[in-house]
């Protein structure tokens, strides 16, 4: 699944944990594949990778965004895991047009 969301293969192995510990719990009912697309996302967000939403819905197999998003986040709780932002995702949370960042930084 990492390969197919552009993620480098170091992420697997955590997200393997994460899933494995969910599972324990059992407390929501999410199909397989999704479970592990969300714990793929929740580290590599850790990690401050960014990924396309369209591409994690989609693989998932979410039937839309908001599905995808309310169960990431229901996860996101149960596991105990803070919401990181990165600086260009506050940025635009602010309202600055998306690439400023990159151009301060230059």
């Amino acid at each position: 699944i990492c390969g197919r969301l552009g993620l480098p293969d170091s992420i697997a192995k955590e997200g393997y944990d994460l899933f494995l510990e969910f599972k324990h719990k059992n407390l929501m009912a999410i199909n397989e594949t999704m479970q592990r697309v969300i714990f793929l996302h929740l580290v590599a967000e850790k990690k401050g990778l960014t990924l396309e939403t369209q591409t994690v819905v989609k693989k998932s197999g979410a039937k839309s965004k908001s599905e995808y998003m309310d169960k990431f986040n229901n996860i996101r709780k149960i596991m105990g895991i803070k919401e990181s932002r990165n600086l260009q995702e506050m940025a635009v949370q602010l309202g600055f047009q998306p690439g400023m960042v990159s151009e301060a930084r230059e």
